[in-house]
């Protein structure tokens, strides 16, 4: 069981980075300003975290993860369609992109700090690779699950850095955009 303190202070630092990520790049908000928004001090801080960009790649990350295990509950049921499940997935994350887009576009596309890329990309390879284990057609092999997982993960994280780089296009057309560019073992 996890201390009530610790998941206060993992709530205010989730809420503080992601109203100062939606302010201006993480490569521009100080530890200092974090805590002081979180209501605790920067020694605290440094518990838990290493910087901003790492606070808010694990605040991204969490959520992340719950849309990878409602995947999961959700194909584990019997008959699921797979391209169904597969769509379900990639709106969830459009639309958590959608719910924090001012904060995806300065953080993604800051110079400065690679952070969210990096995590994004992790967490998608690793959703590559748990597919591939669990759900891959023994009918398409896969030559190289390293490679294979690390390109449709970059293929992921481009399509929604090309997608916030654009005016207003709707939330849809990214859907669709990742699921015309998912491998067929995906669907």
């Amino acid at each position: 069981m996890v201390d009530s303190r610790i998941l206060q202070t993992q709530t205010a630092l989730s809420r503080a980075i992601l109203e100062l990520a939606s302010e201006r790049p993480v490569s521009q908000i100080p530890v200092s300003e974090i805590a002081r928004r979180a209501g605790i001090n920067r020694a605290t801080f440094y518990n838990h975290y290493l910087s901003a960009g790492g606070l808010l790649a694990a605040v991204v990350d969490r959520e992340l993860d719950r849309v990878r295990e409602a995947d999961h509950a959700f194909r584990g049921r019997p008959g699921a369609p797979r391209e169904e499940a597969t769509r379900r997935s990639v709106e969830a994350v459009v639309m958590l992109v959608q719910q924090h887009r001012r904060m995806f576009e300065l953080a993604l596309l800051d110079p400065q700090d690679a952070s969210l890329h990096r995590a994004l990309a992790a967490h998608f390879e690793q959703s590559c690779r748990e597919h591939l284990a669990r759900y891959a057609l023994e009918s398409e092999p896969v030559p190289d699950v390293d490679i294979v997982a690390g390109f449709v993960a970059e293929g992921i994280v481009g399509g929604i850095e090309a997608w916030i780089g654009k005016p207003r296009v709707e939330p849809e057309r990214l859907t669709d955009a990742i699921m015309s560019a998912m491998p067929r073992w995906w669907r």
